[in-house]
């Protein structure tokens, strides 16, 4: 059956970013749980996600963090801002958007958001990209003083997902 998604969008890595978007927005999801789509390798360009109480935050990557070379100019700026994009300021260091989700939400809109922001604004192809997602499995501290604990998986350009267990303070 042909698919009604636009090729660009047809890639493996954007089904993945699609599917997690949809697992991050579910209800029985944990807290502090994201999902990360970056570039592979030096300097990293990158969109992130969060959720909580039916708002998708999400953020691009700014100059800040940026090195000479790579810092966005004035038309990568405005095409941003035409992508839906609010520039860094007070509080948000990064490009940033929040998205009610309900049950209207497209999550194939975002994706298409994402997928031209990469490409066009960043020039990174799908081929140079991977999804992280972290699923937050403790919502508390252990009582021995140990670590939080959380699952990470990483997608290859390919869509072939590798679980592993991550530890962080």
């Amino acid at each position: 059956m042909p698919s009604n998604r636009p090729p660009e969008l047809r890639h493996p890595i954007y089904r993945a970013l699609s599917a997690a978007i949809e697992r991050l927005t579910d209800d029985q999801t944990p807290e502090r749980s994201h999902v990360f789509m970056e570039s592979i390798g030096e300097p990293t360009r990158y969109v992130q996600f969060g959720y909580d109480n039916g708002v998708l935050r999400f953020e691009a990557v700014s100059s800040r963090y940026l090195p000479d070379g790579f810092r966005l100019d004035e038309r990568q700026e405005s095409l941003l801002r035409e992508l839906g994009w609010r520039p860094p300021g007070k509080g948000y260091p990064n490009w940033h958007r929040r998205e009610l989700v309900d049950r209207a939400f497209d999550f194939e809109v975002i994706t298409g958001v994402v997928q031209r922001t990469l490409s066009e604004v960043y020039g990174v192809a799908p081929a140079g990209l991977r999804l992280r997602c972290t699923w937050d499995a403790e919502e508390t501290p252990p009582e021995d003083g140990g670590y939080y604990g959380f699952e990470q998986r990483t997608f290859s350009w390919a869509g072939a997902g590798t679980g592993q267990r991550r530890w962080r303070n």
